[in-house]
């Protein structure tokens, strides 16, 4: 059940560097998602992969998030862990 309307758009993904600028985060979406897939621990983390594969966003939700959190600093380092973070929190 999905209790929230947030969404990950890997396009968006960005954070401020030292001077102040916006650094965009370009991503392989379908190596993302292929790395969420193989570590999912739930049926939602799996459908989520899934439509990040396809389309490049999908919607989050609770268990999704709390997944995702877990797992994103094991595939990726800090700042970019960060940018996903705060673009989920947009």
């Amino acid at each position: 059940m999905k209790t929230n309307n947030k969404v990950l758009s890997l396009k968006e993904v960005s954070y401020t560097d030292l001077e102040g600028n916006n650094v965009k985060i370009n991503f392989d979406t379908k190596e993302f998602a292929n790395a969420l897939f193989v570590n999912a621990q739930s049926i939602d983390m799996d459908d989520f992969a899934r439509k990040i594969h396809k389309e490049g966003k999908a919607e989050i939700n609770d268990i999704v998030e709390s997944e995702l959190l877990q797992i994103l600093p094991q595939l990726y380092k800090y700042r970019v862990v960060q940018a996903i973070k705060e673009t989920i929190n947009k």
